[in-house]
């Protein structure tokens, strides 16, 4: 009877985030023109991670461990890995070395829409239908295996792209300082909070705020796909993560390697930030 009854409120709770009825695979048809599965409505799982246009998504996952149905399997989805389909030379990359316009800067943006569609309309009319690749990253066309949609939200032309990922909602600027020890980068009114008072984006601290990144932020980034959309990869940056005995962790974000690293060592530094508006 209580399972039955948890099973009901589940539903309840499943269908009130919007769940397709009889509909557990988001594909691309469904959702072409629409942003249903990136900002969060339609959560892609990685308990099943497949390749290509169709993806489970995590309220399926949790609606059919209350179920005695049989749970579908994405298109694409395989329990041993492709050395064709999975391999990381199948995901294309965001197009890093082409941002030499303005666009989504300053304060006279008061929403993150607003400098997106500023950047994606500039960028068309110079670059014309092309510029969809350099303003968006997206996974069903882009990746190999369940990672997440990006949104460029400003550019600083020639010098720093702030990306969005869109499953944390997290902002990922491009790196901000090359050298740098973990004090310096994680102490109060340190190199995160001077980018919060003087970014290259003139986006003002009212509106985003900045951090360094902790090691669950850039792991997940990892997941979602940042390798292939962030700039700057090859380094290795300073996490917020302090271990113990003087060692913090840093990661090389382009392996996603982390190493437990003495704090007195200098690495680069790459701030996150959250929307305040």
């Amino acid at each position: 009877m209580k399972r039955h009854l948890l099973y009901l409120i589940t539903l309840v709770i499943l269908g009130s985030c919007g769940l397709p009825d009889n509909n557990p695979i988001v594909s691309t048809a469904q959702s072409a023109g629409q942003d249903d599965d990136i900002d969060g409505k339609v959560i892609k799982s990685q308990a099943l991670r497949a390749n290509g246009s169709n993806q489970v998504s995590t309220a399926y996952i949790k609606q059919q461990s209350y179920s005695t149905s049989k749970l579908e399997l994405p298109d694409g989805y395989s329990k041993y890995p492709d050395k064709e389909k999975h391999s990381e030379n199948q995901i294309r990359k965001s197009e890093k070395n082409f941002y030499t316009i303005d666009c989504g800067k300053y304060s006279e943006f008061k929403k993150l829409s607003d400098r997106s569609e500023d950047c994606i309309r500039k960028y068309n009319e110079f670059y014309g239908q092309s510029s969809e690749k350099m303003m968006k990253w997206n996974p069903k066309t882009n990746g190999i295996a369940g990672e997440g949609n990006w949104l460029v939200v400003s550019v600083s032309k020639n010098q720093s792209v702030i990306w969005q990922d869109r499953t944390t909602s997290l902002l990922w600027a491009d790196i901000y300082k090359e050298n740098s020890s973990w004090q310096e980068a994680s102490s109060e009114n340190g190199v995160c909070d001077q980018y919060n008072n003087n970014n290259p984006h003139g986006i003002p601290s009212s509106q985003i705020s900045w951090r360094l990144p902790t090691r669950g932020d850039f792991l997940q980034a990892d997941i979602n796909g940042a390798r292939a959309v962030l700039r700057n990869t090859e380094n290795s940056f300073w996490t917020s993560s302090y271990i113990a005995n003087n060692q913090a962790w840093s990661i090389t974000q382009s392996t996603g390697v982390l190493e437990k690293t003495p704090i007195t060592e200098t690495k680069a530094i790459r701030c996150v930030g959250v929307s305040l508006q």
